[in-house]
Formats: C-alpha cells, structure tokens, sequence
C-alpha cells in the first residue's frame, strides 16, 4: 500500500545519504505453496500498480548511474562514541541523543558529514590542516562527546588541533561551512555534493517536507548550469543570475540534481500555461479488480455518473485495481491548448483523449501534452487510474486468512497503520486543459 510519491521519496533519501546501488527483493514469492514469512504475499504482479513499475526501475537506475559519478564531498567527521553505546546504561541513551542532534543539526543546514570511530581517529593524521583518514580526507571534525573516548585517542585529538585541524563541540555547530548556500535558510532541504573533477560538481537536493519551497541557490562552482531530467535521459540549461545564483521551486517531497559544468543538454521542456477550460460531467466505471489473494476479476458493472474523488463510495471500501473515468468536451481553440492537467490522481494513470494514447504516469505532476489528438468541437477523454492494493487487502478477512498461511511480522502492524492514508483512491482533479 505503499504511495508512488513516497516510494520515491525513500529512495531520494537513500540517494542523499549515499547509497546508488539497490538489490530488491520479495518478488518471487510462491502463492500457493506460502509465502517467506513475516513478507507480505504482494509484489510482482500481485500489485495492481505492477505495470507502472517500469518507469519506477527506469528513475532508479538513472539516478543511480547519476549519483556513482564522481567523488562524494563531505568536509566534517563526526566522532562515533561506540564505546558508550555499547554500555546499555543511562550513558547510553545520551550518546544515542546526542548523535542525532549533532547528525540533524549538520545535514539541516546543507553540510554533510561521515562517522568516525577511534579505530579511524587513530590512524589518521593531519595534512595542512586537513585530517587523512584511509581515502576520506575531511575538513573538520565535531565531538557530540568525549564519553568514553580512550586516553590515547582525546591526546591525538589535542594533536590534531595543534596541527590546524578545526575540532567543533556539538554547540558550535553553526561554523561549519555548508555545501550550497540557500535562501532563506531553511532545515528541510538536504544536500548531496559530489565532486566531478576539473571544477565541475554535482548537487543533488532534496525537500524533506511536505512544504513547497520557493528558494535561491548558489554553488561555488562558476560553470554552465543545467538539470537533471531522470524522466527524459536529459540535462536542461538553467539561467544564473548575474551573481551565478539560481531561483528554484522544489514541490513537497521532490528532489532535484544540478550539474556543473559542461554537458550535451537540451532545451527545458514547456511548461503548462494558464487554464482554458476545466473538464466536467464524468462517468465512472471500474476495469480491473485486485484482491487479497492475488485474484485478478473483470467487472461486468456499466459505468455510472460520478463525481471527481474518493471513488470508494462508488467501487466499495476494498477496490484495488483500476477504473475507467469518462467524458466529453467542446473544445473551441485546440490551436491554444498544449496541455491537459489532471490535478490529483491517486495514485497512478493512463490517458487516452479520442481514442490516441497520451501515455501513462506513476509520479507527478499528472500534467500530459495533448499534441494532434485534441480536436475542435467534441472530444473524448478516458483517464484509467490505479490505486494501491492497500484496499483489498485492509479486511479483517484477509488479516485472517494470510495468517494461517504466512505468519507474518511485528511490522504488519505499522503497515496497517499507515496504509489507511492510501484507502482514499481515485481521480481528484481538477481536469484542466490548459495553453
């Protein structure tokens, strides 16, 4: 029951801290036989959004060859206080607290950082004010706490002082120097650097709220400026300013990556312009059914005059699948019309307008060029939207009958809990075309 926005966004986050390599598993799960317990019968196939997965594999190896490029920049160290961890005392809990607010603290004002435990601190050194540890080569290093810290290692911190090396206490963390500058400063955008050779760089950056974020970013970085397109394979020219700044509008939960320096780019794709006509009087008829079992059914209803969102009330409180959203429309300008908006879709579509494919989307923006297929005078829009299998299987009868089956984890519980923000499914809207 997973959104495709917040899978997304788990994997956007994973980018960030540093991961480009992922293995799945779970999808050849036996059916018949049970499953692996303590995994949910459901994935592969099984998932009503299965055939949209494709565009969801294409973005991760996309940004995942992305993101192997170059060498990561993280300029602090922060000490890893293992030894007071390891105690399972009151001391305990405050290194574990401790840890956290010096790692937020960091990555909340776009800096980045690695842990480093005395097993590292003693073998690295310092060179010219910069501390060598293995290959990793850092700028400074932030001491959450001595606790435990063993004799030989809070003397070679001393050294490395001495030596020019800045070692910060958890309350100083505001004088680290951040990866890009941004403004207004704000705690929810996180940064990801990465070092491309000969002055060039790439930023990766991502909103980690549910906030729109209209902010000014800046790099140190002079050369040309594109975007990374995952969608298209393409990178898009970004104008600067004249003082090499850059305005960008980040939607709740996105991301985006930059480049630095020179690229085989394309131009930025067109974006919608204002509404000409909203699109009313729909009709609503469901396709392909999903249940907790993993059986697929053809419904034989006609379709039926339906109003745009929740569709539960219409297709029942356990529909998983797709469904069919029907209308018509007089379109006077097709001349001015380039774009059709779908608003909300929860949570995934397909679009055919007079019978021509539009294509078909996982993840926002639900906005389709229309191209040749809208027509002057009546047309003809289907819209087949997906949900989750959250529905078919959210019954106290599927609970029940899984359990004698493929017992299952602790972590059905957490998964019944925030599956029922996916209950609510369907077409939201509004349907705009729009120049």
């Amino acid at each position: 029951g997973l959104q495709p926005w917040a899978m997304k966004f788990l994997l956007d986050y994973m980018l960030l801290c540093g991961v480009n390599t992922f293995v799945f598993s779970n999808i050849p799960l036996e059916k018949k036989k049970g499953s692996i317990e303590g995994c949910r019968p459901r994935f592969g196939e099984m998932d009503p959004l299965w055939p949209y997965y494709g565009q969801w594999h294409q973005y991760i190896t996309r940004m995942s060859w992305l993101m192997f490029q170059g060498t990561a920049v993280v300029p602090v160290a922060v000490y890893f206080d293992m030894r007071s961890l390891w105690l399972g005392t009151r001391e305990t809990e405050y290194a574990i607290i401790r840890n956290l607010k010096v790692s937020d603290r960091i990555v909340e004002k776009q800096c980045d950082f690695d842990y480093i435990d005395d097993a590292l601190l003693r073998g690295a050194k310092v060179v010219k004010g910069v501390m060598k540890a293995g290959k990793a080569s850092y700028q400074s290093i932030v001491i959450p706490g001595t606790g435990r810290m063993p004799q030989d290692v809070q003397e070679k911190l001393a050294k490395f002082r001495q030596a020019g090396l800045p070692v910060y206490t958890m309350n100083e963390i505001e004088k680290l120097p951040v990866l890009l500058n941004v403004t207004p400063a704000t705690a929810n955008l996180r940064v990801q650097k990465r070092d491309l050779g000969n002055g060039e760089a790439l930023y990766f950056v991502l909103n980690t709220s549910e906030q729109t974020m209209d902010v000014t970013l800046q790099a140190a970085e002079t050369g040309p400026l594109y975007c990374a397109d995952p969608e298209r394979a393409e990178f898009h020219p970004v104008r600067r300013k004249k003082d090499g700044s850059w305005p960008w509008r980040f939607a709740p939960w996105s991301s985006q990556a930059f480049i630095i320096g020179k690229q085989k780019a394309t131009p930025m794709p067109a974006t919608p312009g204002s509404v000409v006509q909203e699109v009313t009087g729909w009709f609503l008829k469901p396709v392909r059914q999903f249940d907790y079992n993993a059986f697929v059914s053809i419904p034989q209803e006609k379709r039926i005059k339906a109003e745009l969102g929740d569709w539960r009330p219409y297709l029942g409180d356990d529909f998983s699948g797709d469904a069919c959203y029907s209308a018509s429309f007089t379109c006077k300008s097709p001349a001015l019309c380039r774009f059709l908006d779908l608003g909300d879709v929860r949570f995934a579509c397909s679009v055919k307008l007079n019978g021509v494919d539009l294509g078909a989307r996982m993840l926002g923006p639900f906005v389709f060029e229309t191209g040749d297929a809208l027509k002057s005078g009546k047309n003809v829009l289907e819209i087949t939207v997906t949900n989750t299998i959250a529905n078919a299987v959210s019954t106290d009868h599927a609970r029940e009958e899984w359990a004698k089956t493929a017992p299952l984890s602790f972590y059905e519980c957490l998964v019944r809990t925030f599956e029922k923000s996916s209950y609510a499914s369907g077409l939201f809207g509004p349907v705009c075309i729009r120049e």
